[in-house]
């Protein structure tokens, strides 16, 4: 999967742009986190976009601040951004399909 790793401390850099970007919240001991990225890279291969992914890891010490304040309390969480806004969110798993159709609507 081409999903860019990063910290919070770049997230608003990331989420700010006029380009819809997808942030997947996960942590590497959680099974539903990978099939949610299998599922995110099918949805990537139906979408003829260059829609950024990104992951976060809510383990890691510096990103755990930032999750706290957009809500993530559990994994896997997906939201939609554009323009520094939550536009959609999604808490377990997703399948691809519902994914396309989430984004379709944007």
């Amino acid at each position: 999967m081409n999903l860019l790793f990063f910290s919070m401390r770049d997230f608003k850099d990331y989420v700010r742009g006029d380009q819809l970007t997808l942030v997947l919240f996960c942590a590497d001991w959680c099974r539903e986190c990978r099939e949610v990225m299998k599922e995110v890279d099918k949805f990537k291969s139906l979408i003829d976009s260059e829609l950024q992914v990104l992951k976060v890891d809510i383990d890691a010490e510096v990103n755990k601040v930032k999750a706290d304040e957009y809500g993530v309390d559990s994994v896997p969480m997906l939201m939609f951004f554009r323009s520094g806004e939550v536009l959609w969110r999604h808490k377990g798993v997703i399948l691809a399909a519902e994914l396309r159709t989430i984004f379709d609507g944007f």
